[in-house]
């Protein structure tokens, strides 16, 4: 009996709870084109001494609207008890004939409420959103490509696009994409908002894009992107943490020198490029898969990532540079490095490896002997030509005085006596002629003497003894000899 009218007590008080509590909700307006917004306002009254609406959750709106500014207040009326409400900013997710369900607390229903999103029409542009995420299914660490692309005509404004609400996850923003698309015969230029997404934990995911911002003269407008849902998949637990997911990276090396000298310390640098890539990460992959190396120390590594401020792909570069020292002369091979990595698409281990180098390390002293003969060999190898270079000039300088002298004689015996030391060769045994003839013979054995040459140091030495010539004809006479000496040329 006691329990019967326990039973009856709790359903009287039910009853008379859902008896005095009422849920309503309107909206401002119940039509409006896409990217507008309206505002929901949802009562509640009854004389309940615990908070009425802490327990309506929006949720149910996501479908189709895109929630903002919410707002909760209460108040105490005479005659209706407490009266709380809930205000919210909704931006429609799409166009067409959508609803606001029911909603449903302390056994009270507010009813649904029919909501009219018309298409842009001639003074409001239409916008597109669409989003996706690449692969659809991605494994847990695997660097995938998340992305929004947004259509519209070209007249909007848009603002910054802020980085979406992922949580679980990791987001590096990628340089926008721009290209033109048409959709149903309409032409839009498209802007593509990318991001390299890192699933941290297995299981659903939500990713909550911001509210899109857009302004057209003066006209403000809004857009909401719907939340894009994926699952992450797990990896095998035997895949370290620090064990790259996604494709084979790849790596390269710079060159070392083929001899090194011994106790030197040198830079072995080489880089990696790939994705799902850590500095943290990688330093720990190089220091556990370095191999050992008899008679070279090593010293600790340092990574720097590349700056990817405005990269377009998933890709990271990673530089890393290796001091180690050579501790004994002899032939030498840098020990191997590779980089392992679970491949999603195959579900396997796999590994990259680095080419080994060699390299022969050389003693101080050997080193120093090995430079200074290299640099004989050069003062060898660059002696010959540096040589004839030297005795080229001397024969240029030698000519060009032979030449002034002659040009600068005033009569016969002057210009027969700066034509007998006249040798455009510049042969340091050379002395000068004692007669013209003479000069012919030996000038014979460097020059090639034609015939005009010839005949005019015949007419020379004839006006020396036999006639004396005027002051016109011998310039004449002496430009004709200058013409013919400046074309001389060696015999070969």
């Amino acid at each position: 009996a006691m329990v019967r009218a326990f039973l009856s007590m709790l359903l009287l008080i039910a009853s008379h709870t859902a008896m005095a509590t009422t849920l309503t909700a309107r909206v401002d307006r119940s039509t409006l084109s896409l990217g507008e917004s309206l505002q929901l306002e949802i009562s509640a009254r009854g004389d309940s001494t615990v908070p009425m609406l802490d327990g309506l959750s929006l949720d149910v709106l996501n479908t189709d609207f895109y929630a903002v500014d919410i707002s909760r207040n209460s108040r105490t009326e005479l005659g209706d008890g407490r009266v709380e409400t809930l205000t919210a900013t909704l931006y429609p997710l799409r166009s067409g004939r959508l609803k606001i369900p029911e909603l449903n607390i302390l056994h009270a229903r507010s009813p649904a409420l029919a909501i009219i999103v018309q298409e842009p029409g001639a003074m409001m542009p239409r916008v597109v959103l669409r989003s996706g995420i690449e692969p659809n299914s991605p494994h847990v660490r695997e660097t995938v490509l998340l992305w929004l692309d947004v259509y519209d005509s070209g007249s909007l404004v848009w603002s910054a696009v802020e980085a979406p609400t992922a949580p679980g996850m990791h987001l590096r923003e990628l340089t926008q994409v721009r290209r033109d698309a048409r959709i149903d015969g309409e032409a839009f230029k498209v802007v593509r908002h990318q991001w390299a997404a890192t699933a941290l934990r297995e299981g659903d995911h939500v990713v909550q894009f911001p509210l899109l911002r857009a302004n057209k003269f003066g006209v403000r407008l809004r857009y909401a992107a719907a939340p894009l849902k994926f699952a992450a998949q797990a990896v095998p637990g035997y895949v370290p943490v620090v064990m790259p997911v996604g494709p084979a990276p790849e790596l390269r090396a710079e060159t070392l020198p083929q001899d090194i000298v011994v106790n030197r310390p040198v830079n072995w640098q080489f880089s990696v490029t790939g994705s799902g890539l850590s500095e943290n990460g990688l330093a720990h992959i190089v220091s556990t898969t370095l191999g050992a190396a008899a008679g070279m120390r090593f010293y600790p590594l340092k990574i720097e990532a590349e700056d990817a401020t405005r990269s377009t792909t998933l890709l990271q570069t990673f530089h890393v540079t290796l001091p180690f020292q050579v501790l004994s002369s002899g032939d030498f091979e840098m020990p191997e490095v590779s980089i392992p990595y679970f491949d999603p698409q195959t579900e396997r281990l796999n590994t990259v490896v680095l080419a080994k180098q060699h390299f022969t390390a050389l003693s101080p002293v050997r080193a120093t002997a090995v430079w200074l003969g290299g640099v004989v060999i050069s003062i060898i190898v660059l002696a010959w030509p540096v040589r004839r270079a030297l005795a080229a000039l001397r024969r240029r300088h030698t000519r060009r005085c032979g030449l002034r002298r002659i040009a600068r004689a005033e009569d016969i015996q002057g210009l027969k006596t700066a034509l007998l030391k006249f040798d455009a060769c510049g042969a340091e045994r050379h002395q000068g002629s004692m007669t013209l003839r003479q000069w012919l013979r030996d000038a014979s054995v460097t020059y090639k003497i034609d015939a005009n040459l010839r005949g005019l140091v015949f007419q020379l030495e004839r006006h020396c003894y036999v006639t004396n010539l005027a002051a016109k004809n011998f310039q004449e006479f002496k430009s004709t000899m200058l013409q013919n000496l400046k074309r001389l040329r060696l015999n070969r």
